[in-house]
């Protein structure tokens, strides 16, 4: 076994780092935004931001999916005011310039002599695309596609039933006051499973569970074997930490997909999504249950961020027996910032 440092405490709660961060890593990543089941209708839309850019997708009347900055080009404005929504066409709130479902400008109100170019002032695309019913959303052109920068977990998720077979749930919104990379620290270990997750714990079979680093889509793999305590067969499932911050717990029997946005340093959101198989009735405890693992993790990474940000630690060390996910997302952390 060897020791490794840790990152130092300051880039969990420097507001200069965080800067750096949005620019280097998630302005250049895919992020989840939406399922396939809010963008099931043509018209409907999500908004959201990814890197501190307001951005949203579309469901258009053709079936197209697409993606734009949500900013007006006439005096930048956003659109779409809603979280979510049903929209027939893109109409600035402010002055009513408007824009049809592939970006293009329509109307100018006021410029009907000046004839602007519907193509040069027509709305800033972003890059959308979809996979296992997962829409994700990319601000960088030279970014591989979204199959590319999964890597090796779509060989890993078609041993799973689709997402599309299962039967969506529900979700839930959880906002902290932890930095996005001391959840990643914690999401990408096994190390503490025993001693915060006394439950969820209890239902693995130890002896079957495998933590594997890969570099081919950059991303913690466990593997783990359920014990359901209903005297049927053991069950395998396979959890994912996707760099930089997208999770995927995946098993024959349901699925819960996360997104985590940073929101400043030491400041984060989370979006948690459930499908269950169809036969499954136990959606509550089920929703709950996960719920219950995600507020353990929260309630320990904020625990952590605030001793990072109170001064005395600076660094520490990491197993490279227990926390070689820890190292790994460490080093692919830093690796992207000094790109």
């Amino acid at each position: 076994m060897t020791a490794v440092e840790t990152l130092p405490a300051r880039v969990y709660c420097d507001p200069s780092v965080f800067a750096e961060e949005q620019r280097r890593i998630f302005a250049q990543h895919w992020m989840l935004v939406a399922h396939e089941g809010q963008l099931a209708e043509p018209g409907r839309f999500v908004t959201t931001e990814i890197a501190g850019q307001p951005i949203f997708v579309l469901r258009g009347r053709d079936g197209a999916l697409r993606g734009f900055h949500n900013v007006c080009r006439h005096r930048a404005s956003p659109l779409l005011l809603a979280s979510t929504g049903q929209c027939s066409v893109l109409r600035c709130p402010y002055h009513g310039w408007l824009y049809d479902q592939t970006g293009a400008l329509k109307k100018a109100p006021g410029f009907e002599d000046a004839a602007l170019d519907p193509d040069r002032w027509g709305l800033w695309p972003v890059r959308v695309e979809s996979w296992n019913e997962l829409v994700f959303a990319c601000l960088d052109d030279r970014a591989p596609t979204l199959t590319d920068w999964l890597g090796d977990i779509v060989p890993i998720a078609a041993q799973y039933p689709p997402i599309g077979t299962l039967r969506y749930f529900g979700e839930t919104l959880h906002d902290a006051p932890t930095d996005w990379k001391a959840y990643g620290d914690n999401s990408c270990e096994g190390y503490h499973l025993g001693h915060v997750h006394r439950d969820l714990s209890a239902m693995l079979v130890k002896e079957n569970t495998r933590i594997v680093p890969i570099e081919n889509g950059q991303f913690v793999r466990f593997d783990v074997t359920y014990d359901l305590g209903d005297g049927g067969p053991p069950a395998p499932g396979t959890w994912i930490y996707k760099f930089p911050a997208t999770l995927m717990v995946l098993s024959t029997r349901s699925a819960t997909i996360d997104q985590v946005t940073p929101l400043g340093a030491g400041r984060m959101r989370i979006f948690r999504w459930l499908w269950l198989s169809p036969e499954r009735n136990d959606g509550e405890a089920a929703l709950g249950f996960a719920d219950q693992v995600l507020r353990e993790d929260m309630a320990i990474s904020n625990l952590i961020q605030r001793n990072l940000a109170a001064g005395m630690y600076d660094r520490g060390v990491l197993s490279s027996e227990r926390e070689p996910g820890t190292i790994a997302f460490q080093r692919w952390y830093s690796e992207a910032m000094a790109a």
